[in-house]
């Protein structure tokens, strides 16, 4: 985690991947990570155990009109944020890049703090230890956003793009800002439709009404966008051989055919 850390100052920093943040002293901050979760129970933890983690990892960050959300929309969102280069998401972040896709648990007793092979797959006694990381770095992710946000949200799945179980429902939405100098002023929502799969919503329908009124109860502005052409290259490339891609496909490569054909017409006129 610290050679994450370091990567994360010195390398992504350096593409300004938050706004004015000041890089922070990796040692530090591990430290105060070991401190909150090392050494033990692991179903004994709650969102307040990484609290002081990410106080510390986000302290000075505000993420202005960049930051992007998702549900059920992983590798698109991502995609589209281009690792912090256009858009920020949660796992851009210097706290939850330290950890993402690590597994780990509190080993008590022990002479290690924490055990890497061998933790439970879930806390029946205490279901808030489960999420106890990522409840919190979603929570503290969405108290940094500012201005206008992006939610990208699956409007094929039958569950309903705006769920009361999702993250973003439960731990963002809740703490995105809404006074001060760093408030939310706009959610934005691009509704996406996979290739070839049946739409369950659109925008204006079933969960995104709910949604809308959830948006604006907080006193923020709201629009909802289906299918925004970025994206739907973007899922294309995910599932190029989608029959719907296929005829996206067809299109590009025409189009691009055109433009290569054209370069000897070019080349003699110059001549």
């Amino acid at each position: 985690m610290i050679g994450r850390c370091y990567e994360y100052e010195y390398v992504k920093h350096s593409l300004d991947l938050t706004d004015g943040m000041p890089v922070k002293y990796c040692d530090n901050l591990y430290e105060i990570f070991v401190s909150a979760a090392g050494f033990k129970p692991v179903c004994k933890l709650d969102m307040s155990t990484y609290e002081a983690f990410f106080r510390q990892a986000h302290h000075g960050a505000h993420i202005i009109n960049r930051a992007i959300f998702w549900s059920g929309t992983y590798d698109v969102a991502h995609g589209y944020a281009a690792q912090g280069k256009h858009f920020i998401t949660l796992e851009d972040t210097l706290g939850a890049y330290m950890a993402n896709g690590l597994k780990w648990c509190g080993k008590f007793p022990s002479r290690s703090p924490f055990d890497y092979d061998s933790c439970p797959q879930k806390c029946d006694d205490d279901q808030w230890s489960d999420a106890a990381f990522w409840s919190t770095a979603s929570a503290q992710f969405a108290a940094h956003a500012a201005g206008e946000i992006f939610v990208v949200l699956n409007g094929t799945r039958t569950s309903g793009a705006f769920t009361n179980t999702s993250y973003f429902t439960l731990y963002e939405l809740p703490n995105l800002t809404q006074r001060g100098p760093y408030r939310v002023t706009k959610v934005n929502v691009l509704l996406l439709h996979g290739p070839d799969l049946p739409i369950y919503e659109k925008c204006g329908e079933k969960s995104l009404i709910t949604l809308e009124k959830a948006v604006i109860s907080l006193g923020f502005k709201y629009t909802c966008t289906d299918d925004p052409d970025e994206l739907l290259l973007i899922m294309c490339g995910l599932d190029w051989q989608a029959r719907e891609c296929q005829i996206a496909r067809k299109v590009l490569h025409d189009a691009w055919q055109k433009k290569l054909n054209s370069i000897p017409r070019l080349l003699d006129q110059v001549g």
